[in-house]
């Protein structure tokens, strides 16, 4: 069971992180939501992660990717552990940046 603290993760991992947040101009919650995740999880993130310009909300998107992400290393992906990057990971990302993109939400 995972707690609710942040998971220790060494210094190479953390500085990786912290580097992504400054280059995408993630908030803390970013942050801490990113570092709650295994290394594999990060590592693919910070690696696929490419939001067009002129994303109107880099923080959806990166909370859409990363669920996705997660999502298929669960299961829920394209067949196996994860999906390739024409996999549904990379199509439920695309789908959030164009639902960002027009101004949509939930509703």
């Amino acid at each position: 069971q995972q707690s609710q603290e942040v998971l220790e993760h060494d210094q190479s991992i953390q500085d990786d992180v912290a580097q992504f947040a400054l280059t995408w101009e993630l908030d803390e919650e970013c942050v801490e939501e990113l570092l709650q995740q295994s290394e594999q999880v990060i590592r693919d993130v910070i690696a696929g992660f490419a939001p067009r310009e002129g994303t109107n909300s880099v923080r959806s998107l990166l909370f859409g990717y990363l669920h996705s992400v997660v999502k298929n290393y669960k299961g829920g992906g394209s067949g196996g552990k994860k999906g390739g990057k024409g996999g549904k990971g990379g199509l439920e990302a695309e789908v959030v940046e164009f639902a960002n993109a027009y101004g949509l939400d939930d509703d």
